[in-house]
């Protein structure tokens, strides 16, 4: 570094110190039965609204409506199976949480997303803890 802390090709500069920490995620996901905290947001709002398109699904969830289809799976399992590779967990349809129908809204297919009783079965669990 220069004298007005400006970095000169000849100066390194360090990178920060970072703290290394443990990984609560992994042992909240544990305590929700595996389960993201927007997952579980996902199960309550279809709980207590009945099923829901995308976009107020979204709304009621506190998700973006880009995540919705992330969380809770998509429409065909060869790129439900990708986009779980992709994030790194499972969706809501694959474990048998959510189903989705397709249902046509003056011309325009919409997808619904609806709790399961396996679904009502893990939110309960979780809302017990």
């Amino acid at each position: 570094m220069t004298e007005n802390n400006v970095a000169t090709a000849t100066s390194p500069v360090k990178a920060p110190k970072v703290k290394k920490t443990t990984k609560p995620v992994a042992v909240k996901q544990e305590a929700n039965d595996g389960l993201r905290k927007p997952q579980v947001r996902i199960l309550k709002a279809l709980a207590k609204h009945g099923p829901l398109s995308r976009n107020p699904l979204a709304a009621k969830a506190k998700v973006g409506p880009n995540q919705v289809v992330g969380l809770t799976g998509s429409a065909t399992p060869e790129a439900r199976k990708s986009i779980e590779t992709y994030h790194g967990y499972v969706s809501l349809i694959t474990r048998g949480y959510v189903r989705d129908k397709v249902i046509d809204v003056d011309g325009v297919k919409e997808r619904l997303f609806e709790i399961t009783a396996a679904g009502k079965k893990s939110l309960s669990k979780i809302e017990a803890a």
